[in-house]
């Protein structure tokens, strides 16, 4: 008995510092969770976005002109296309850290051997799973309407990578100070959705107001828009540098922010 005792110790972990196996279980189990309904997960979304492309380009024509010396469809494509990545990141972890407070599931997560920063993590990393799926798939849709090619490739999934991390986090943040799925509805109706909207998806910075134009530059959903959409189509409103310097900090500052809110407890263990 002494030497069982000695042996097993509540409350000590013997994973080191990273719980591996439970850090890659929980990435598996929460992309598992939108790909079981990927009529509503990838398919609703891409979509969602055809749709948006069909109607301009039927009301207003995408082919008469250009924008930023490059065809307005692609234009638009682009914008779409980090539109409904940003969106769906963001749906992804928060319908993922609500839905387990109302079903008391978050109990399993808080006493599993799992640290915050492994949960956060596994959580954020299958939301941008998700998005960067989404964007690949959607990309490839739109390959039938319209010649698309990648400007750069590296460029291209560090500006998926930083964006879906950022609203991943970002979901978390609000799945965890959210009580009920009516505030995760209101933040993505009156914050996400028309910020992902207004942030020069569907027009170029230059039809806004020069003292708009100096704010939208600073606007993380315009950064993380116009970042993608030079990895596309290799023009920029901004500059390359600032768009990668400011993404990555973001990320961290917010990932932070949903760490320590999770590892407090506030609106998890109540």
């Amino acid at each position: 008995m002494i030497e069982l005792n000695n042996k097993y110790k509540i409350g000590v972990r013997r994973f080191g510092r990273i719980n591996f196996k439970g850090f890659l279980t929980l990435v598996e189990a929460e992309t598992r969770r939108w790909l079981i309904v990927l009529g509503q997960t990838l398919l609703g979304p891409a979509i969602t976005a055809i749709l948006f492309y069909l109607v301009i380009k039927i009301a207003f024509g995408t082919d008469r002109y250009s924008v930023l010396n490059v065809p307005y469809e692609q234009f638009l494509i682009s914008g779409l296309c980090i539109m409904i990545c940003v969106q769906q990141a963001f749906s992804h972890s928060s319908s993922s850290i609500l839905m387990k407070k109302v079903m008391g599931t978050i109990y399993d997560l808080l006493t599993s051997p799992l640290s915050a920063f492994e949960v956060i993590s596994a959580i954020t990393i299958a939301s941008a799973i998700r998005g960067i799926i989404l964007v690949i798939f959607t990309l490839v849709i739109f390959s039938f309407f319209a010649e698309i090619e990648i400007y750069n490739y590296f460029y291209f999934f560090l500006a998926l990578l930083l964006s879906s991390t950022i609203m991943g986090a970002a979901g978390v943040i609000a799945g965890i100070i959210s009580e009920k799925f009516e505030h995760i509805s209101n933040i993505t109706s009156f914050i996400v959705t028309p910020l992902s909207f207004l942030s020069c998806s569907f027009y170029p910075i230059t039809k806004l107001p020069e003292t708009i134009q100096n704010i939208t530059y600073h606007n993380p959903f315009f950064v993380m828009i116009d970042f993608f959409r030079f990895s596309v189509l290799g023009i920029q409103s901004g500059s390359l540098s600032y768009s990668i310097i400011y993404l990555t900090i973001l990320a961290f500052v917010v990932c932070f922010i949903s760490f320590l809110l999770y590892k407090s407890g506030h609106k998890l263990k109540n």
